[in-house]
């Protein structure tokens, strides 16, 4: 008979680190870790394309429980970070507790047993809880373009880089101009290869500033802590402000003169980096800034000016079997095609899940996402989002501050369970529904719902899927409050407060 884990987690990338380290801190021990990555990591694990790197300031990019690292460079590269997280994972004992190459299959609520059924791809398991920690950079675009199982050269997603592959002497395509094709054109630029970039649409491209740090610069970010955590205050500070004002949540904020300003930035640096008019012309956004994810980038615009690059700028419409056709029906031959077309906003893991009505989380919500506070969802008893989780990311915050952030909601919401005796809890319908109303009528005021362009945060209805209706304070306050009156038990009347506390234990004073 398969034994009742109590906590099982799905992930091994920041997220899935961040919640076993606030277990941990709250003494929960009994968890273990699926993923179907080879090692810790998640998403930088998997990508490992020449230029790979993070476009979070380092001091931003890690975790509270595993500051001052010597980092080599302001913005580090794959390399480094995958090391950084691998480290940890191993400090915090992770390894001891995780099964590697095992991917999640499907997962259904057995009521008798008030656990979770999940089946993996080396058989099934039972958890009382689980923790979807996937993050929301693991469902590739590829294989969008009529064709492309007729080409007969090289061909792969930019996720999954050939080990070894440098694109010396190849003509290479790279289908895409987002955050990926930033930094694999200047890569492949340097390598010697003839490079296609086919642009659908120019983004708004701000200087990264990239700077390499001493040795003594190293040596005062590993001791000085207190240093890292002003800064990173100071950060978010800074991007709060930019948020409030974009979400209309600061009526002092004159958001129009904010992006008008940016814009400004974005166009000097332009003019600055490319003489050529017509080329400027063409790598000019027609949409404001803030519809699209901007990019970062110190060498994209000098590597699309060398004479080995070629600027295609309009999208792909065809593969054939010798390369890639344009929408204007120009043809172009290639030995490699890389699509740095990105990913699906990460709510893909919910076509696995099934609710206890027997509907799949992504069937009954009908291509509009949605869970409470961006962790729980509706008839899903004792199943926790973090990382992914629909409207579930403060976006004046880094990625892994707004995964230790749920993380806390997580585990306090496992201890309240314990502590009141209480085998399963599940998120009424009304408070979803409630939640993701306020959501989709606070974030409709901002820059990514202004449907100037597409991105890749809109749901099937154009609201935004991805970004919490509010800034980190308003997440944090959010998270540090478990309102019982919102939960039931399954097949039963929502939780009395009586039950227990209705404010969680406080974050710690690094958290707040």
């Amino acid at each position: 008979m398969t034994e009742i884990e109590n906590v099982l987690i799905v992930g091994s990338g920041g997220n899935a680190i961040a919640v076993a380290a606030r277990l941990a801190e709250a003494g929960i021990t009994d968890y273990r870790v699926i993923t179907a990555h080879g090692d810790y990591g998640g998403a930088w694990w998997v990508n490992r394309y020449p230029g790979c790197g993070v476009d979070t300031p380092a001091l931003d990019y890690q975790l509270e429980c595993a500051l001052g690292t010597p980092w080599t460079r302001e913005f580090p590269m794959q390399p480094e970070i995958l090391a950084y997280f691998q480290k940890v994972a191993r400090d915090l004992g992770m390894y001891e507790r995780t099964e590697f190459e095992v991917e999640m299959t499907s997962c259904r609520w057995d009521e008798a047993r008030a656990a979770w059924e999940v089946e993996t791809t080396r058989g099934p398991r039972r958890a009382r809880h689980l923790i979807l920690a996937t993050g929301f950079l693991d469902d590739a675009v590829s294989n969008v373009i009529p064709g492309y199982d007729s080409f007969r050269g090289r061909y792969f997603h930019s996720q999954h880089w050939p080990s070894g592959y440098t694109g010396e002497g190849d003509r290479i395509a790279v289908i895409g101009s987002g955050s990926s094709g930033l930094q694999i054109v200047p890569a492949m630029q340097r390598a010697g290869a003839e490079v296609v970039v086919f642009q659908r649409t120019p983004n708004w491209i701000l200087p990264q500033n990239q700077k390499v740090f001493t040795e003594e610069e190293r040596a005062f970010i590993a001791t000085n802590i207190d240093h890292i955590r002003k800064k990173r205050r100071e950060n978010e500070e800074w991007r709060r402000a930019g948020y409030r004002a974009d979400l209309e949540l600061d009526p002092d904020a004159d958001r129009e003169a904010m992006f008008a300003e940016i814009e400004a930035q974005a166009l000097a640096f332009l003019e600055q980096e490319v003489p050529d008019p017509e080329l400027r012309k063409l790598l000019t956004p027609d949409y404001n800034f803030g519809c699209k994810r901007p990019g970062m980038s110190d060498d994209w615009f000098r590597a699309l000016q060398q004479p080995n690059v070629e600027l295609v700028p309009e999208a792909a419409s065809a593969i054939t079997e010798d390369g890639v056709v344009s929408r204007s029906g120009r043809a172009f031959e290639v030995d490699t095609i890389v699509m740095a077309t990105g990913f699906r906003w990460g709510t893909s893991i919910l076509d696995r899940v099934q609710r206890r009505d027997g509907l799949s989380v992504a069937e009954a919500q009908g291509g509009h996402p949605r869970a409470y506070k961006g962790i729980q969802v509706s008839m899903c008893p004792n199943l926790f989002l973090v990382g992914g989780g629909p409207n579930g990311r403060a976006k004046s915050l880094g990625g892994l501050r707004t995964g230790e952030i749920a993380s806390h909601y997580i585990v306090t919401a496992i201890a309240h369970m314990e502590h009141a005796g209480v085998a399963a809890l599940e998120v009424l319908e009304e408070a979803e529904t409630e939640w993701k109303q306020r959501a989709d009528t606070i974030n409709a005021r901002g820059a990514y719902s202004s449907g100037q362009c597409t991105n890749y945060l809109t749901d099937d209805f154009g609201n935004n899927m991805a970004d919490w209706p509010g800034d980190d304070l308003d997440q944090i306050a959010q998270h540090t409050v478990f309102v019982a009156e919102h939960y039931r038990e399954p097949s039963s009347a929502p939780v009395s407060k009586t039950r227990g506390e209705e404010e969680t234990p406080q974050l710690s004073a690094a958290m707040r």
